[in-house]
């Protein structure tokens, strides 16, 4: 009898332990975040600045939904984007979260950057990736290598001032675990 209960136990501790970890990896798919700071950009950018990036998954992987958040800038915000680039390098813009100036040709005009503080939301779909050829990034078609790149750490979110044209504040982009929006 209680051999019984030993062994029942333990399947019930391995069912749960099981459901626990395909939440955790189900999870780690879909959810995405950045802390923005002038010392994430390269080269480094004193600045009281900072901002947050939030960002989920639909469960049919078609669709991101984010929202921004950025502070203390230096100035007017020009623009805001996720490029293409590992930690301390510099890369691409393959998604825009906000711009005051004209996108390249083909890019969808995103919605203009408020003054900060501001929080800004939106969706990405395929037809809002910008092409990379650089990088190897053809456009709309890339979207799963976009949301790739987004889950292996190799994309980052900045924000561009009127103050500090080059970028005021940078995050690398990473997975938190958090799992899919419904």
């Amino acid at each position: 009898m209680k051999s019984k209960r030993v062994r029942l136990a333990l399947m019930v501790a391995l069912v749960a332990v099981g459901a626990a970890t395909a939440v955790a990896v189900a999870g780690g798919r879909g959810g995405f975040e950045a802390r923005l700071t002038g010392a994430g950009e390269v080269p480094f950018v004193s600045t009281e600045g900072n901002g947050q990036f939030k960002a989920r998954l639909n469960r049919a992987g078609d669709t991101i939904e984010w929202t921004l958040k950025y502070a203390d800038l230096s100035g007017t915000p020009t623009q805001a984007h996720i490029h293409l680039g590992q930690r301390f390098a510099n890369g691409g813009i393959v998604l825009y979260f906000c711009t005051n100036l004209a996108p390249p040709a083909g890019v969808p005009l995103p919605q203009a950057c408020p003054a900060g503080p501001a929080t800004i939301s939106g969706e990405w779909t395929a037809d809002d990736v910008a092409a990379v050829t650089a990088q190897g990034i053809a456009g709309p078609a890339d979207f799963s290598e976009v949301v790739g790149a987004m889950r292996h750490g190799v994309t980052y979110a900045n924000v561009h001032t009127q103050q500090s044209q080059a970028v005021e504040i940078r995050g690398q982009v990473r997975g938190n675990g958090r799992g899919h929006a419904r």
